[in-house]
Parts: structure tokens; sequence; C-alpha cells
């Protein structure tokens, strides 16, 4: 990033504008040390991190009225398990769009049907965790907050 601003590759003007990485969690994917450097070199870089925890599926399942005691066991999500050719959030947030008469595979699902509910996932977020130091170890997002942030400044 430090390279495409210096590069004038990007149109980057530090006092109006923001960077923000948006990534998941992806327990086995890296390291608590590797969340731990990445949390540090955003925070030296003045980069705004975004972290949902499991995975991305997560933040799409908080736009429905799911209850982690009848829809998903906690520890479970945590891990986030290979669930046959899927992982363990994949395939609750499957079956809460089948409750909803709606289809979700990876690259294909109802956009415009979860735009009508971010107020929702922002709600429902809020019961979970949204730090992003905590996040490394606990279910939860701060993508929510993001948004609220950037509905709050245009």
């Amino acid at each position: 990033i430090e390279d495409l601003i210096k590069d004038n590759e990007i149109d980057y003007r530090a006092e109006i504008d923001e960077i923000v990485m948006i990534v998941d969690r992806d327990k086995k994917s890296f390291t608590e040390k590797q969340y731990d450097d990445v949390c540090d070199s955003c925070k030296d870089n003045g980069i705004k991190l975004v972290v949902t925890n499991p995975c991305f599926e997560f933040w799409l399942l908080l736009h429905f009225d799911v209850n982690s005691e009848e829809d998903f066991e906690m520890e479970k999500m945590l891990e986030n398990p290979k669930d046959g050719n899927s992982n363990y959030c994949f395939s609750i947030l499957r079956n809460v769009f089948k409750k909803n008469n709606l289809h979700y595979k990876k690259n294909k699902f109802d956009v415009k049907y979860l735009m009508s509910k971010v107020d929702d996932a922002i709600e429902n977020e809020k019961q979970y965790c949204e730090d992003v130091i905590d996040l490394k170890n606990n279910i939860g997002s701060n993508i929510g907050k993001l948004i609220t942030e950037l509905r709050n400044t245009t």
C-alpha cells in the first residue's frame, strides 16, 4: 500500500482518506503471532483493521435472526471445522438461507436481500466480540462498526 501511494498509483490524501483492510480470521490459515503482527502493522501504519472471526460467512449469518444456543454451537463455530465439502459456518449459513427460502452459494446469493438486512446485522453483531484485538480468539466481527462509522461521515 505504501508503495502504491508513493508511486501515485492510488490517489491518497491522509487528511481526508483512510485505508481499511478487511479480513476474516480463518484460525487455521495463520497463527496468533501473525494475527498480532497484522494488528501491530496496521496500527503503526494508520490502517483500520476490520475482522470477522471465524470467516466472512459469519458476518452474513448476522443478517438473520440467529441464536447461538439454537442455531449453532459457539465452540464449533470458532473452530469452524470441515463439514463435508465446506466448513461449519458455511453449512449453518446455507441452512439459514434455506429456512428463509433463499439459496446460498459462495459466489451466488441474494445480495439485495442481505442489503435490506444490514441494520439487523449491525445490531446482531453487538451480541458478539467487536474489538479487533479480542477478535483474535473470539467469535464476532467489527464490519458493522465500520458501516456505522461510514454512515456517520458521509
